[in-house]
C-alpha cells in the first residue's frame, strides 16, 4: 500500500521534483500550500510522513513544526524539515524527526524518504535540545511582546481617531439642529393660523413639510445620541425595576406614531411583574429605540409586538415586526450606525438604523446580550404572524428575579 506523503510549502522547484520523485518511488504525494490551514489539513489526510519547506512555507516554520508536533492526531507521523544545515539543531530540538539539506539529491532523495518511513529518526543531545528550546521560547516571547505593543499602539490611534469621529458628527448635528429649531416654529406659526389663514393647498403643503422636518430632527437628535453616548453609564446598584412596565412605557412613548402610520402596537407581557436589577431608564431608552425603528421599518397596516419572554435560563425582552425577512447581508450589518445606506422605511423613504445602532449600545453598556433573528425563530402566539425582524435583549439570571411581585 503506498505512503501517504504530505508536503507544506509552495510549488516552486523543491515542490516539482520531490513530487516527481515520490511519486516515481510509488507514494501518493498531497500538497498544502497554505501554512496557516497546513495542521487541520494534516489531521484530514492522516498522512504517513510530512515534508515542510523551511523557506517557503508562507509563515515561520518554527512555531508551525512545533504546532504540527504538539497536535494529539500527528505526534506519530514523521516530520522532515526541507532547509538550511544552520536550522537543523532548532528544527530537529522542536520536534522535527530530520532535516535535508536542498537541493534535493534526485539519487538518493526518495530513499531517505523510505528510511523515515521505516522508523529513522535524527535526534540531537539533550544540552542542545535544551539550549535550543530556551532560545526558542526567549524569541517567541520577544515577537509576542513586539506584537502587544503593536496592536496597543493600533488600539491607541483607533481610539483616537473614533474620538475625531465624534466630535465630527457632534458639530455636523448641532450645525444640522441649529436652523431646525426656528424652521419648525415658524412652520407651527403658520400651521396654526397665527400669520394668517391659508388656503388648503398651501395647509396640505404645509403639513408635508412639517412632516418632512419631524423626520429630519429625529435622525438629527439619533446622531447626537450616538456620538454622545461614550459619555453615559449605567447606575451602579440600580434598584430592581419591572420588565412589564419599562416595555409599557416603551409603547406608550410611541404609539402616537404607530397610530400616524397605522401600524398595530401591542404587547404580550406575562401576569406578573418580572423583575431585573438594571438601569430601568437607559433599558428602556435601548427598547423605545428597538421599538421605533420596527414602526418606522413595517409597513403600514402591520404588526409590532414587545414582549417579556422568561427562559430556562434568564429573560429576553423581545420586539417582533410584520415586515420582509432581511437578507443575510442587511442582518449582519443591522446594528452598524451607517449601514442602512439605500435602504427605506416603511413608507418608502431612505432611512438608517441608528436607532438599533444605540439600541445595541445602550445593551453593551449594560452588558445585555442583544442580536436579530430575521425571520424570528419562534411567534409569540397573539394570534400574528411576525416574518420581519425580531430584536432580542437577553437578561441573565443574575440581573433577574422571578415572576413574583414584591
Amino acid at each position: 500500500m503506498p505512503s501517504r506523503i504530505l508536503y507544506i510549502g509552495a510549488e516552486n522547484e523543491h515542490h516539482a521534483l520531490a513530487r516527481r520523485l515520490l511519486r516515481e518511488d510509488g507514494h501518493d504525494f498531497l500538497t498544502e500550500t497554505s501554512a496557516r490551514g497546513a495542521t487541520d489539513r494534516a489531521l484530514e489526510m492522516s498522512p504517513d510522513l510530512i515534508l515542510v519547506d523551511l523557506e517557503d512555507c508562507g509563515e515561520d516554520p518554527e512555531p508551525l513544526a512545533s504546532r504540527i508536533r504538539s497536535s494529539p492526531g500527528l505526534m506519530q507521523v514523521p516530520v522532515i524539515a526541507l532547509g538550511r544545515h544552520e536550522v537543523r539543531e532548532r528544527m530537529l530540538s522542536l520536534g522535527c524527526d530530520g532535516v535535508i539539506e536542498p537541493p534535493l539529491n534526485p539519487t538518493t532523495f526518495a530513499r531517505t524518504i523510505g528510511q523515515y518511513l521505516r522508523g529513522h529518526r535524527e535526534r540531537v543531545r539533550p544540552a542542545v535540545r535544551s539550549r535550543e528550546l530556551e532560545a526558542f521560547s526567549r524569541e517567541l516571547v520577544d515577537r509576542l511582546e513586539a506584537k502587544v505593543a503593536e496592536l496597543t499602539a493600533a488600539n491607541v490611534r483607533l481610539r483616537r481617531a473614533d474620538e475625531v469621529k465624534v466630535r465630527v458628527l457632534e458639530n455636523v448635528s448641532r450645525e444640522l439642529a441649529a436652523p431646525l429649531t426656528p424652521m419648525v416654529a415658524n412652520l407651527s406659526r403658520l400651521l396654526s393660523g397665527q400669520l394668517g389663514p391659508m388656503v388648503p393647498r398651501q395647509r396640505r403643503v404645509l403639513g408635508a413639510v412639517d412632516r418632512d422636518l419631524a423626520r429630519l430632527a429625529t435622525t438629527v437628535s439619533r446622531v447626537l445620541d450616538i456620538a454622545s453616548f461614550t459619555d453615559f453609564r449605567p447606575t451602579e446598584d440600580p434598584a430592581p425595576v419591572d420588565l412589564n412596565e419599562v416595555c409599557r412605557a416603551a409603547v406608550r412613548t410611541l404609539e402616537s406614531k404607530a397610530r400616524s402610520r397605522r401600524v398595530s402596537l401591542d404587547l404580550h407581557l406575562p401576569a406578573k411583574p418580572v423583575r431585573a436589577r438594571i438601569d430601568g431608564k437607559l433599558l428602556r431608552q435601548a427598547v423605545v429605540n428597538a421599538v421605533d425603528h420596527a414602526v418606522a421599518f413595517v409597513p403600514r397596516g402591520g404588526f409590532v409586538l414587545v414582549a417579556v419572554e422568561p427562559q430556562a435560563v434568564g429573560t429576553q425582552v423581545r420586539i417582533y415586526d410584520s415586515g420582509r425577512p432581511l437578507d443575510p447581508g442587511e442582518r449582519a450589518s443591522l446594528f452598524d450606525p451607517f449601514s442602512g445606506a439605500g435602504r427605506r422605511d416603511g413608507d418608502g423613504h431612505p432611512a438608517l438604523s441608528l436607532g438599533l445602532a444605540l439600541a445595541h449600545k445602550i445593551a453593551t453598556a449594560l452588558e445585555l446580550e442583544v442580536w436579530a433573528e430575521s425571520p424570528p425563530e419562534h411567534h409569540p402566539g397573539d394570534g400574528h404572524e411576525y416574518p420581519g425582524v425580531c430584536i432580542a435583549f437577553s437578561l441573565p439570571p443574575t440581573l433577574t428575579e422571578g415572576l413574583s411581585a414584591r
